[in-house]
């Protein structure tokens, strides 16, 4: 018996359509158990037969949990800012989430606490790094690293190329940074994100659904 989840590319309702899918016959054969527009599952896990989870790389803060095999399916909100990347359970009831910014959530005794990064290693080039969540409605975080300090820029564009919004523009110490965009007052669609330095400059896509 085995779950696997992930979005089905072929949908005519929404090219983000979230699907979960169940073998009882070691993968010969599949079957649908979860359909949902705007759910993106990113990572599942079943601690038994009846119990399992799935984080929601659409939703910042939420996770999909079952206790019935995946029959059902019903989202858990736990009010966080930021994104969830993956999820394990010890049993039905005793649980961890992992997140960006070194988030851990323990699931079972609601203990919340963060990892301190060591600010002292510094990274050794220049990056910019994929947003996420992407796609994304309405906040995505962009990440960046810097090895020495200089002059930034981080701007979005739309897919003609014109600027929409400066989200940095200043001088920053060399380390590892990140922003938060929100677009709530822009449409859905392509857009670009470019990071500009006095060394480097880099350019990645990120996509708006709503």
């Amino acid at each position: 018996t085995g779950w696997i989840a992930g979005i089905d590319r072929e949908s005519t309702i929404s090219p983000y359509e979230g699907i979960v899918l169940k073998t009882e016959d070691g993968g010969i054969t599949w079957t649908e158990q979860f359909r949902q527009n705007s759910v993106i599952p990113s990572n599942i896990q079943f601690a038994n037969q009846s119990h399992g989870w799935f984080t929601n790389a659409w939703s910042n803060s939420s996770f999909f949990a079952t206790n019935d095999g995946g029959d059902s399916w019903s989202e858990q909100s736990l009010g966080e800012t930021e994104a969830l990347n993956s999820l394990y359970f010890l049993n039905d009831t005793l649980g961890w989430l992992v997140g960006e910014s070194g988030l851990i959530i323990r699931v079972g005794d609601s203990v919340t606490f963060s990892i301190v990064v060591d600010e002292s290693l510094m990274p050794d080039r220049f990056a910019l790094y994929q947003n996420y969540p992407n796609p994304f409605n309405p906040v995505t975080t962009i990440r960046y690293a810097l090895p020495i300090q200089t002059e930034v820029k981080l701007s979005i564009y739309n897919i003609m190329g014109q600027e929409v919004v400066v989200l940095m523009e200043k001088i920053q110490n060399a380390g590892s940074h990140a922003v938060k965009w929100n677009a709530s007052n822009e449409p859905s669609g392509i857009y670009f994100y470019r990071l500009e330095t006095t060394r480097k400059q880099f350019t990645k896509k990120l996509v708006v659904l709503k």
